[in-house]
């Protein structure tokens, strides 16, 4: 597994998400509505967590870690799929170009997308209209962050952004500063959207682009293990990277392509 720290700084910077209902085009312009996808749009949904979170082994306190997902439309269910060992695994049947119109399969990348936000509408992604991201280390720490993107003006951490890959991505950056070491479970909750999947890149070899979408390997939400995940009723949870004291190597953030950087071996 390999991470570029500088890849990771230089994204963290620019990360600059979007905590209201708009995506600004430019400061001298009137910022542009999305509009949110409506909930029975997909038979079913997915939650997918950036790279980032799904693959660095461990992050060090009081550093910034970069949270991020997306919130894909499953049209199909599961396929069965091969990892990079040759095993088999289970994939989404939403495509990896999840940027691309479901009927013609154009793809939009960032400008198309923030020149007609409407656009996301046709695509695989999925635009709500609220999101609520829960992060707890152990019983000793437990916070959660919300953004209500119905409400014009909410200044919440938590945000979205179209970013360059042309993906429509929530997070933020957590401060990690004071909290107890341990490893970290995110929760994520998208009220009214019937998430039935949590999911992560599935690449077959290092450095290269995803392939598909796999499910997570399957934990249970009270032990903690990192990589695994699954699902709590309707919300979607990843246990990421070992939190640990100042001292020790930690794990960078990715390449920010609607995720992180991608998984390699």
């Amino acid at each position: 597994m390999k991470y570029r720290k500088s890849a990771a700084l230089a994204m963290a910077l620019l990360m600059v998400l979007v905590s209201s209902a708009m995506v600004v085009r430019a400061s001298e312009e009137p910022p542009v509505p999305i509009p949110f996808t409506p909930t029975d749009s997909a038979p079913e949904f997915a939650v997918y967590f950036a790279d980032n979170m799904a693959f660095t082994p461990q992050w060090r306190i009081g550093n910034l870690v970069r949270i991020e997902t997306m919130v894909l439309k499953v049209m199909d269910g599961t396929v069965p799929a091969t990892d990079a060992d040759g095993l088999p695994t289970t994939a989404l049947s939403t495509p990896v170009v999840v940027n691309a119109d479901m009927t013609t399969g154009v793809v939009y990348d960032q400008a198309d997308l923030m020149a007609d936000p409407s656009l996301i509408l046709n695509t695989w992604m999925v635009s709500v209209s609220y999101i609520a991201v829960t992060i707890e280390v152990g019983t000793e720490y437990s916070k959660t962050f919300v953004a209500d993107f119905a409400v014009e003006g909410d200044e919440s951490e938590l945000g979205r952004e179209i970013n360059k890959a042309g993906h429509l991505i929530y997070g933020m950056l957590w401060d990690t500063t004071g909290v107890p070491a341990g490893i970290p479970k995110v929760t994520v909750s998208v009220p009214g959207y019937s998430v039935m999947y949590a999911a992560r890149s599935l690449v077959l070899a290092e450095d290269a682009d995803p392939v598909a979408y796999e499910l997570l390997p399957i934990g249970d939400p009270a032990v903690a293990v990192i990589g695994t995940g699954g699902l709590v009723g309707a919300n979607a949870y990843l246990y990421i990277g070992v939190l640990m004291a100042k001292g020790g190597s930690s794990g960078g953030g990715g390449n920010g392509n609607g995720g992180g950087g991608h998984r390699g071996k």
